[in-house]
């Protein structure tokens, strides 16, 4: 009963990352595209940012765009994730690689010392 527990904790927390995520980014990102739209054109506009702005920003057939831009911050955020492991992987590789060489390394020195002792006995 314990591990259900644990187990649907952990689907909880996950479920409300990939809102959050979804959420943030899909805003996030609209905000930045809108406001560079906004910005860009190169007739001059008579549009208030106080009324019409937010309005447009937040309408219906936004909403495909809102779900694109959910999407790619989903996208992103799994992305980062993957590459945080491998790197992570990656790291912990080299330094058992570097730990084999310098075992390596010490050992030949030891075996080098030995050789150099017998050597000088006969």
């Amino acid at each position: 009963m314990e591990c259900n527990v644990k187990l649907v904790a952990k689907a909880l927390i996950f479920c409300g990352k990939v809102i959050f995520v979804f959420a943030a980014g899909s805003i996030v990102f609209h905000m930045i595209v809108m406001l560079v739209d906004y910005f860009l054109m190169i007739q001059p506009l008579k549009l208030s940012l106080h009324e019409n702005f937010p309005g447009s920003m937040i309408s219906v057939p936004m909403i495909p765009m809102w779900v694109a831009y959910g999407l790619i911050s989903l996208v992103v955020y799994y992305l980062w994730g993957k590459s945080k492991t491998a790197v992570l992987y990656a790291r912990e590789k080299e330094i058992q690689s570097e730990n084999a060489k310098a075992g390596l390394k010490s050992m030949q020195r030891l075996t080098g010392i030995m050789v150099e002792h017998i050597a000088s006995q006969n």
